[in-house]
């Protein structure tokens, strides 16, 4: 019996000390697979404070190797040379060596591009002391941006006391508009003027109401519309008169 329990206690030591093992090998698999992320980050682009600010797409279609097919296309001050295998690329860098260093060079490539072309390029970029690239995805650098969407302006339509002083109202007039912010009332000749206003007087606006009649043009509400908008006030009361 005694001999039994030995038995079962080196067969849990030795499952134990499998599990150990493998915990501390996925835990090491993890720890490289950040430190690759982080390394691929830095060769793709090792100095990224030196990109042009506002001109950075003209640089990328002057100076530029494209690795997206077979051959390898260089373009160096607006000339395109074709180059046919990698040995021809490494004498052509090495050749045009002090032309490449002038300034930011990219490395052109797309999801299909296989790694390690993409490596070969650094590596002979790298041996001509040539650290000033940015490797770059052609098709999320063309992709259109994503869609900003921007949200109206929400009203409430309701009854309105002309008398209350709280509001801040803007009654749009065939010609004109007349606004009344804390018992004064003002004339104003164009939505320009209703701008200035508002940029004006912004502390004291707290509600809005918006007087209008059937009458009314909706390109002249509409104008009114944006200016609100562009200061940021999204709530307003709609008054018919």
């Amino acid at each position: 019996m005694a001999d039994r329990e030995i038995k079962i206690i080196l067969t849990m030591r030795y499952v134990l000390l499998l599990l150990i093992l493998a915990i501390t090998g996925c835990s090491g698999q993890e720890t490289t697979k950040e430190h690759s992320r982080i390394d691929t980050a830095k060769l793709y682009d090792p100095n990224p404070q030196s990109d042009e600010i506002g001109g950075s797409e003209a640089t990328i279609f002057r100076r530029n190797i494209v690795l997206t097919k077979p051959d390898y296309y260089v373009i160096i001050n607006e000339q395109e040379h074709k180059l046919e295998t990698i040995d021809k690329v490494k004498d052509f860098i090495k050749s045009h060596k002090e032309q490449i260093q002038e300034n930011k060079f990219y490395i052109v490539r797309d999801s299909s591009t296989a790694f390690n072309k993409i490596v070969s390029i650094i590596n002979i970029l790298t041996e001509n002391q040539i650290k000033n690239y940015k490797v770059i995805n052609l098709q999320e650098y063309l992709a259109p941006p994503e869609p900003v969407t921007i949200q109206a302006p929400h009203s409430i339509v309701t009854t309105y006391d002309e008398n209350d002083s709280t509001y801040f109202s803007i009654e749009i007039l065939n010609k004109g508009i007349n606004v009344r912010l804390q018992g004064q009332e003002t004339k104003l000749k164009t939505t320009t003027e209703l701008d200035s206003f508002v940029t004006a007087h912004k502390s004291d606006i707290k509600e809005i109401a918006i007087i209008t009649t059937k009458d009314i043009p909706s390109a002249k509400f509409n104008e009114v519309i944006e200016v609100l908008k562009k200061h940021e006030y999204t709530k307003f009361n709609l008054v018919s008169k």
